[in-house]
């Protein structure tokens, strides 16, 4: 009976693996709402952050009972060794790869530059608190990827994250496949947030990048490390890397330019006014007399936790502080406020190093030369894409992980000209 079960085990891992090559091959499959969890991951029994100090929340692990032993080793193996890869130059992130996953886990998922892991299977947030909704893509039976969009900008999805459901014993692996998958999905996306694609790392050290092709449907991987961009595809069947010529993407790459995002021109230009912005007491309903300039408006209402935007002020602060901060924009303001005799702002100018906290509400300031530190130190760098005003260092090293995970050169000597 025995050899009976692994006889038919091979029989059915094989069938699987040819069908499986030939849907990613054939098959596009359309975004949904609701993640296609396979049943083991629907009876799952827990789910684990594989949370790093340093690294923040990037790989969540969703596991079946303690007992389970289902999941094929190799599989484990397979999906440990990518993330290591991914995560590269990230050490905060690799130090918690440093002992095998889970004999039970069930689906693994990792975040994106600029996402974390939420708190269930298929979850992740852009770490900026950006409001928008989530929407899944089946890649392979094993493979899924989940797509951000912002509400602020719904021509654009961006890859959040990928979710891998490690294969069970007796059924089709094709690790071959999934691993160009996921290099496809990832170097045909967007950044976020949305960057000059002429400055990307990825164009200009890898010479390729993403869009969506109307022609193709979907989202491709562009080569340019040619005369002409073509595009960039993996064949499951022959497992071999292949360009094939677009005639739109051709187009797009000799017109292409790119333009600020409305709300970023508005809101640059806004902050290079010298103009202040008001802001009141939410306890004592009292409108601070000497008001913050708007390029401090954000650093102004993080150490003075007490304090709100006035409600006339609220349009141009939404556009200033972007989402995460309507709690903080408008109120009610009393018509008869406490007079108390502090000053916040003062306490602030009184530091030479950086503004501190009001001990207790304000109504007014005497200090009317108030400088703000950051505006004398304030500059105007050009930075590139990848130096965006939230980017810290650990972002930098995340970013270099993200854009170097792409076709390895021992893929790239197997790649075909398709004309």
């Amino acid at each position: 009976m025995k050899l009976l079960s692994i006889i038919v085990s091979a029989i059915t891992e094989y069938i699987e693996t040819g069908a499986k090559k030939f849907e990613m091959d054939t098959t596009t499959h359309p975004f949904t709402k609701l993640p296609d969890f396979p049943k083991i991951v629907k009876n799952s029994q827990g789910f684990q952050i594989l949370e790093s100090p340093k690294g923040g929340k990037k790989i969540g692990l969703t596991l079946a009972a303690d007992s389970f032993d289902g999941v094929h080793p190799k599989s484990l193996i397979f999906i440990q060794d990518m993330l290591l890869a991914f995560f590269e130059t990230h050490i905060g992130i690799r130090e918690v790869l440093d002992f095998p996953l889970p004999k039970h886990t069930v689906a693994v998922g990792f975040a994106m530059q600029g996402f974390e892991v939420g708190d269930a299977t298929g979850k992740f947030y852009p770490s900026d608190g950006n409001q928008g909704f989530t929407t899944y893509q089946k890649i392979s039976a094993n493979l899924q990827a989940v797509y951000f969009t912002s509400h602020r900008n719904q021509d654009i999805s961006f890859l959040s994250g990928i979710l891998y459901f490690p294969a069970l014993k007796g059924r089709a692996k094709c690790f071959l496949n999934d691993r160009a998958a996921v290099h496809h999905t990832i170097g045909s996306r967007e950044p976020y947030p949305l960057q000059d694609r002429e400055k990307s790392h990825q164009k200009v050290n890898h010479k390729s990048y993403g869009r969506f092709c109307s022609i193709a449907r979907k989202r491709v991987l562009v080569d340019c490390s040619g005369k002409y961009v073509r595009h960039l595809e993996y064949d499951h069947f022959w497992n071999t890397w292949k360009r094939t010529v677009c005639e739109e993407c051709l187009v797009d790459s000799v017109l292409y330019k790119w333009e600020e995002p409305l709300t970023s021109q508005i809101a640059s230009r806004i902050q290079q006014a010298d103009e202040t912005i008001a802001v009141f007491n939410r306890d004592t309903g009292c409108i601070l007399e000497e008001s913050p300039k708007v390029k401090d408006l954000k650093e102004f209402l993080e150490v003075n936790p007490d304090v709100n935007v006035a409600p006339e002020a609220a349009l141009l602060a939404k556009i200033l502080l972007g989402d995460g901060y309507e709690g903080r924009i408008g109120g009610k303001i009393s018509e008869h406020p406490l007079e108390i005799n502090e000053h916040p702002l003062e306490e602030m100018s009184s530091h030479g190093d950086s503004p501190t906290s009001s001990s207790s509400p304000s109504c007014s300031t005497s200090d009317k030369n108030w400088s703000h530190p950051l505006e004398e130190a304030s500059t105007s760098d050009d930075d590139d894409y990848l130096k965006c005003s939230m980017d810290t260092e650990e972002d930098d090293e995340f970013e270099d992980a993200t854009e170097d995970f792409e076709p390895s050169s021992s893929e790239d000597s197997d790649i075909v000209i398709v004309n």
